[in-house]
């Protein structure tokens, strides 16, 4: 007798068949995520050495000097009569509201390193030329619908505070800025509203002390 042995004609169930490709696909997605997931992790730690090696130069950086170019004043701040909140939970920017009565009555002050302008959300109005704190500023305003209502706003972003720091044997200069942001419910009264903002922001003092004995310096 022959050892060879008659093909099988026996037929693969349609069910089985189906489970061995999806195991097969299952097993070929499974290796390509391990995969993907492998890059991220090995991209994610790259950031993160990147921002620790960022924090350990800025730890070592040394400042120099200060210079306050333009501050708020508490004074007339308070002397507005308007509700007050600051929020300075994060560590590069600090956020100072004023409130008014009406909801749409809002003067805000950011003072950081990276302002965001508010005015690309809504239809540009214009722009109008005025002085904040000794220097030349341009407000730009804008319309937005809020609610089925249309409120009226109006920014101006100014230099605020310069810090010149050593990192290492390098100098570097650090500026913060101003980013002044006003929300009304009629146009007129953005006029107001400017004049009101500019009031309560003063010019320097122009030299902050020196460094203090410990290394940093006097804010």
């Amino acid at each position: 007798m022959s050892n060879v042995r008659p093909c099988s004609t026996r037929r693969i169930p349609c069910s089985r068949f189906t489970r061995t490709r999806k195991r097969l696909r299952e097993q070929r997605t499974g290796s390509a995520g391990a995969c993907l997931i492998g890059n991220v992790r090995q991209k994610m730690n790259a950031i993160r050495y990147l921002i620790f090696l960022a924090l350990i130069a800025m730890v070592n950086a040394e400042e120099l000097a200060v210079t306050v170019l333009a501050s708020l004043d508490s004074e007339r701040i308070a002397a507005t009569g308007m509700k007050t909140e600051v929020k300075s939970d994060m560590p590069d920017f600090t956020i100072t509201y004023l409130r008014g009565p009406a909801t749409a009555d809002v003067i805000g002050i950011y003072e950081g390193g990276h302002p965001s302008p508010f005015s690309a959300r809504g239809k540009r109005l214009g722009e109008v030329k005025d002085s904040i704190a000794g220097q030349s500023v341009v407000w730009t305003c804008w319309s937005q619908e809020v609610e089925g209502k249309t409120h009226y706003g109006a920014e101006a972003l100014f230099p605020s505070r310069r810090t010149v720091i050593l990192v290492g044997e390098k100098k570097d200069e650090l500026m913060e800025q101003f980013h002044v942001f006003i929300y009304r419910g009629d146009l007129s009264s953005l006029v107001t509203a400017r004049k009101l903002a500019a009031s309560i922001i003063k010019q320097g003092p122009s030299k902050m002390p020196g460094p203090t004995p410990q290394g940093g310096a006097h804010r």
